[in-house]
């Protein structure tokens, strides 16, 4: 499962694509957001939202993060390391294949949903994967490798 981002004036930030315009969402605030206003119209002093043009953006990608485990890329389950991996110290991962399931030792879910949680010293590294879409999607796709020394200092900036 991938996660859309935009690149905004220098700064990287969440997104939705809507009827041409792009929702940008930051958890603080940003000079021009706004605070958000959810569907019973209560706004939201914690998240800041800000409607801008596709020509007014750098880039638009899809963000993948993929952690390797035993020499193999899982996606964390849902797609997402949640915010309290670095307390809990465990990633719960997720596979698709009853084999590599059997293999390492997953649980499953549901139907072709098979899950493990592991360590984070037993991440081997992890990979962020930046594909470019809608009028960038002829750009070149940007992998990033965290190293396993770097997991824990990359884990404390970049979780979601």
């Amino acid at each position: 499962m991938s996660e859309i981002y935009c690149k905004y004036n220098g700064d990287v930030y969440h997104a939705e694509i809507e009827d041409n315009k792009i929702e940008l969402t930051s958890d603080v605030f940003v000079d021009g957001f706004v605070p958000y206003i959810d569907v019973l119209g209560k706004k939201h002093f914690d998240m800041f939202m800000k409607v801008v043009g596709k020509n007014e953006i750098d880039i638009l990608f899809e963000q993948k993060i993929l952690v390797k485990f035993k020499d193999i890329y899982f996606e964390p389950f849902a797609g997402k390391i949640i915010d309290n991996v670095l307390e809990e110290k465990r990633i719960l991962l997720f596979t698709a294949s009853e084999d590599i399931a059997q293999q390492f030792g997953f649980t499953k879910k549901e139907q072709f949903v098979f899950a493990k949680n592991i360590e984070i010293d037993e991440i081997d590294e992890i990979k962020v994967v930046k594909k470019p879409i809608a009028m960038f999607k002829n750009k070149p796709i940007i992998e990033e490798i965290i190293n396993k020394n770097d997991i824990r200092k990359w884990l404390t900036v970049h979780i979601i």
